[in-house]
């Protein structure tokens, strides 16, 4: 008989915006918790010997969450911001630039994290379909 996963869905947003390359994320498929393994953890042996049991959560990757930066300036309806964010997320310090400029705008900035959570949402349950879960 199968039961249902039941995940831990905070945890596993969090390994999703994990922001640590050090730090390995992975999802036990027995009972739906996640695991944040520090560098030199003996856990990860454990997890290792036991790959079935646990799927690795990869972060969302910069690149990817560019394409975000990017998708969400074409959605700026004014367009010298929509310019100014443009010309802000190119090159090295994209991702700094944006929020700068965005922590002066608290309508865009809060429709931006809205903008961020259903994309990230989108990539978390297209991971666990992806995973067989």
């Amino acid at each position: 008989m199968t039961y249902p996963l039941h995940i831990d869905w905070p945890e596993l947003h969090g390994a999703f915006q994990m922001n640590m390359p050090e730090v390995r994320c992975f999802l036990c498929r027995d009972d739906g918790h996640v695991l944040k393994i520090p560098p030199g953890d003996p856990q990860l042996a454990n997890v290792r010997t036991e790959a079935n049991r646990y799927i690795a959560i990869e972060a969302v990757s910069s690149r990817i969450q560019y394409q975000w930066l990017d998708s969400f300036a074409k959605t700026v309806d004014d367009l010298a911001l929509r310019a100014r964010i443009e010309a802000a997320i190119n090159g090295k310090g994209a991702f700094r630039r944006f929020k700068d400029i965005l922590l002066a705008l608290p309508d865009e900035r809060r429709r931006w994290f809205e903008f961020r959570a259903n994309l990230l949402r989108e990539r978390i349950v297209e991971w666990v379909g992806e995973q067989g879960i």
